[in-house]
């Protein structure tokens, strides 16, 4: 049996194999309208006073055209005022900083110094683990048919390319493919950045909201790329009736 053919062989395969593992594809979040439930059931999720905070992550493919919009609908069932501007859209422009936090979109007034808002920020998905599983399946691979070849020629086994490493690499390289793709990203999604550069936003149009009053409030946020998740949360002090989303060209 030629040697060389064999790694030549087995270059191949690997190459192959670090292709495929890179390109597998991630969990995709369900892009769907978010009902919030104002029943406090107890503990913290969505639905919940929105002094718990209420956090969305979506995820899309949009063109370069195409913006996310998202309409929030709060009602005021405490004694303090908050002021929204229900007709303002904000646009990001592209080429900005895209991890961002905005405190002026929605305001309390509570006590003159209580300023909450919508707090939002883009996360990229990191591909380094997906990058060791195929080195370790490629790896793996490799060893494999450095074995077969060194006993087809005769040759002894290297003791690091024998069949056991061959194997815990390969079934490590899946394992971690596995994790990666069946993996929630929930940790990191929840996690934003609050170092980030902030802009602020001074909202054009108030509007006051009365104990008891409802009223929309929409954002929109462009050019989403592959992989980009939208991150936003409320903890203003109102109840968010529902969260949606409709794509704006």
């Amino acid at each position: 049996m030629n040697f060389n053919s064999t790694y030549n062989s087995a270059f191949l395969i690997f190459s192959l194999s670090i292709c495929f593992a890179s390109c597998q594809p991630s969990r995709q979040l369900s892009f769907q309208p978010i009902k919030v439930n104002i029943e406090n059931s107890g503990g913290k999720k969505i639905g919940i006073k929105s002094q718990d905070g209420v956090k969305v992550a979506v995820n899309h493919e949009l063109s370069t055209n195409e913006c996310l919009v998202f309409r929030v609908v709060v009602q005021n069932n405490s004694e303090e005022t908050i002021l929204i501007d229900p007709d303002n859209f904000y646009y990001i422009p592209k080429g900005e900083n895209r991890n961002f936090r905005t405190s002026n979109y929605i305001k309390t007034i509570s006590n003159s110094v209580a300023l909450k808002g919508v707090e939002y920020a883009y996360y990229k998905e990191h591909k380094r683990h997906k990058s060791a599983s195929a080195v370790g399946i490629g790896l793996g691979i490799l060893a494999f048919a450095a074995d077969i070849a060194a006993n087809e020629t005769g040759g002894k086994s290297s003791n690091f390319f024998n069949k056991n490493i061959a194997r815990e690499a390969v079934f490590g390289g899946l394992a971690i493919l596995s994790e990666v793709n069946e993996s929630k990203h929930e940790k990191t999604l929840w996690e934003i950045d609050r170092s980030r550069s902030v802009l602020n936003f001074e909202p054009m149009k108030i509007q006051s909201l009365r104990p008891g009053e409802q009223v929309e409030g929409k954002i929109i946020f462009p050019y989403l790329e592959d992989s980009d998740f939208l991150l936003m949360y409320f903890p203003f002090g109102a109840d968010i009736i529902n969260i949606d989303f409709a794509l704006n060209n």
